[in-house]
């Protein structure tokens, strides 16, 4: 009988999280979020958003563009918020009409602020697994979820069904990065189905409405869906998964048809984001550091005192990376 893999339980446990770092450390997170056009699952994603960020005190600012906005414009506007001072975050909702440059577009936005985890930097830290910056939230459920559940990834054989810089690629290196072994595929690739369904882990993400079907599957196999689409006919989302179809086969499914106004995948999906804003927004006070880096220059550790703490006072809304090296501590409090 097949296991249903709730999103919910994994988004309440982050959500916890968020919401402790935000009342202990006093935090007023701050989102910029960036539409184009009124693609019902980018509203569908807004909704949860905005839902989610009232009941952690995040305050979200909406910047809704016109379908026939010029490129020149969203980069002039996501330049603005990656300025203001006031803004923690920026997420624009992707993917974004081909007529897009999709690379010029996503580097308007620094690391600092690029809790989507979009941009180049962003990305090349994903590759390198240096771990300066943010993963993509849609692929960082995925790993939040198997690992909710307790289960096993290194060592695994995990396919993945997509190749995009949104979801495909990203989560590739993310198991990559837990010891899976793992195999891309796409929409081309020959044997699809056989090779699918020899895998111990399955990740959906071809943005194909219920294109995974029973062949595609097999007895203890865990079928994460990430899929994202519109059913016309029946006026919801739905994912890449055939549900009615693999749900007496498989041994887990991550359900997302079920839902009625957000999938599972869209709700982690904002509850990373949420926990990526909360990060650049405040820091853990016990944090092991070597060295701080602030907005005006550097904070060495020469100046810890005889038990090996840094106190710093922090400025306002800047914000703090923190390199480890497990021999000192710092203390972070604001003015």
């Amino acid at each position: 009988m097949t296991e249903i893999l709730k999103g919910k339980p994994v988004a309440d446990a982050i959500d916890q999280r968020s919401i402790e770092t935000i009342q202990n450390d006093h935090l007023s997170p701050v989102l910029a979020l960036f539409r184009v056009g009124e693609k019902e699952d980018d509203l569908s994603y807004e909704r949860g958003i905005e839902k989610k960020a009232d009941k952690l005190g995040i305050r979200v600012i909406k910047n809704v563009l016109s379908e026939d906005v010029s490129e020149d414009e969203i980069c002039e506007k996501l330049k603005l918020a990656d300025q203001d001072k006031e803004v923690d975050g920026i997420m624009i909702f992707r993917p974004l009409a081909k007529r897009f440059n999709d690379e010029r577009i996503r580097n308007c936005i620094s690391p600092e602020k690029d809790i989507d985890g979009c941009s180049e930097l962003s990305l090349a830290s994903l590759f390198t697994n240096n771990k300066k910056g943010f993963a993509p939230c849609t692929p960082q459920s995925v790993i939040e979820i198997l690992d909710h559940y307790q289960i096993p990834i290194e060592s695994k054989n995990v396919v993945i069904i997509g190749r995009s810089l949104v979801i495909g690629k990203p989560v590739s290196m993310l198991l990559l990065n837990r010891n899976a072994t793992v195999t891309i595929c796409h929409r081309k690739t020959k044997d699809l189905e056989k090779i699918a369904s020899k895998a111990d882990i399955l990740v959906c993400a071809a943005g194909e409405r219920k294109m995974i079907t029973k062949g595609y599957t097999h007895p203890d196999q865990v079928v994460i869906d990430v899929g994202i689409n519109w059913d016309e006919e029946n006026q919801k989302l739905c994912g890449d998964v055939c549900y009615e179809d693999v749900k007496d086969f498989v041994f887990s499914d991550h359900d997302v048809n079920k839902s009625l106004l957000l999938n599972e995948s869209s709700l982690l999906k904002v509850i990373s984001l949420s926990d990526n804003l909360v990060h650049i927004e405040g820091l853990n006070c016990n944090a092991d550091v070597s060295l701080l880096s602030l907005s005006n220059g550097y904070v060495s550790t020469s100046n810890a005192n005889d038990d090996g703490v840094v106190e710093i006072i922090l400025p306002e809304k800047k914000c703090i990376y923190v390199i480890t090296d497990g021999q000192h501590s710092v203390k972070v409090r604001r003015r």
